[in-house]
């Protein structure tokens, strides 16, 4: 019965920040239908501290080491997440991932239920019958939406945030657009390339006062490859080193957000914005794509960019003119 359970842990093993605001819908829907504050045990690199900051659906976040090791560390790794389960004595467990290595902690926990995401049995587990790397999360989520009834479960992953205060003043800017790319993915297939992109960020140049670049700070690299041009431009502002709260606060005061398959893209499309973003052709999943109306998605190959570009180009100038 519903009504006897008092305890929620929801275990989120996923990286990824669009990881992380896919699974907004659900968590919002868990905390309507059992009007209890969740426990998240979450992946420590997913930013879900950040993501759901303003939520009012969890008590406690538990950061978590997922990663992947020897045989000797996947144990060390299990006995710490079954101990850290186990303290909670939860009524109720969900594991939105069902990899064995995480699933086998999850059946050997104290928690009264446990609901695992496309496992319904040991015997799967154990005779292997779940293809896991053919299910992506978007799929899990809707396993888990049906197995646990909730109705109130919507497609609305939008970011919470409060504080409003500007990150980046304009008064130094002719214009007040903003344009905010993000020129690296998890995943370097689905890199568009540098040159690419500097050949748009001119093009934009032409309608917008200020364009913020972005990458992760373990490809800064990539700021070497721009020209001189690009580097020393003063409406334009790398902002790698930024901490992702402050990146979430920019995003939401661009107007238009442009770049590869990324965190910051899904946090543009949580944030309703105008997004344009970039996939490999080779490696494109439509299930990894997020979902709004102001999205258009470009999957490009060795010899589009040129065409991709025009149309970027396009658009800019219909929303700027």
């Amino acid at each position: 019965m519903d009504n006897q359970i008092k305890k929620i842990i929801v275990i989120i093993p996923y990286r990824g920040i669009g990881d992380s605001i896919f699974h907004i819908p659900l968590l919002r829907a868990l905390f309507l239908k059992y009007k209890k504050k969740l426990i998240i045990i979450s992946n420590k690199v997913n930013h879900s501290n950040e993501i759901f900051k303003n939520e009012i659906f969890y008590d406690k976040i538990v950061n978590f080491d997922f990663t992947r090791g020897s045989i000797l560390n996947y144990i060390k790794s299990a006995f710490k997440l079954l101990k850290i389960i186990n303290n909670f004595n939860s009524d109720l467990l969900i594991l939105t991932d069902p990899s064995s290595r995480i699933a086998i902690p999850v059946l050997l926990s104290n928690s009264k239920k446990k609901v695992i995401a496309g496992l319904l049995s040991v015997r799967n587990l154990l005779q292997k019958k779940i293809n896991f790397r053919k299910k992506f999360l978007t799929s899990n989520l809707f396993i888990l939406k049906k197995r646990l009834k909730l109705k109130n479960y919507n497609n609305q992953y939008k970011i919470i945030i409060k504080d409003n205060k500007k990150n980046y003043k304009n008064k130094k800017f002719k214009y007040k657009r903003k344009l905010f790319f993000n020129i690296d993915s998890h995943h370097n297939h689905n890199n568009w390339g540098v040159k690419n992109f500097e050949f748009l960020i001119n093009e934009c140049l032409k309608y917008s006062s200020k364009i913020f670049i972005n990458f992760s700070p373990r490809n800064v690299k990539m700021k070497y490859d721009f020209s001189f041009k690009i580097k020393n431009n003063k409406n334009i502002i790398f902002t790698y080193k930024e901490k992702i709260n402050k990146i979430i606060k920019l995003i939401n005061e661009c107007d238009v957000i442009i770049g590869n398959e990324s965190g910051p893209i899904c946090i543009g499309a949580s944030l309703n914005k105008k997004v344009y973003s970039l996939y490999s052709k080779k490696f494109s999943r439509p299930e990894s794509r997020p979902i709004s109306k102001n999205i258009k998605y470009y999957v490009f190959n060795d010899i589009n960019s040129n065409i991709i570009s025009k149309k970027i180009i396009t658009n800019i100038k219909r929303l700027f003119t």
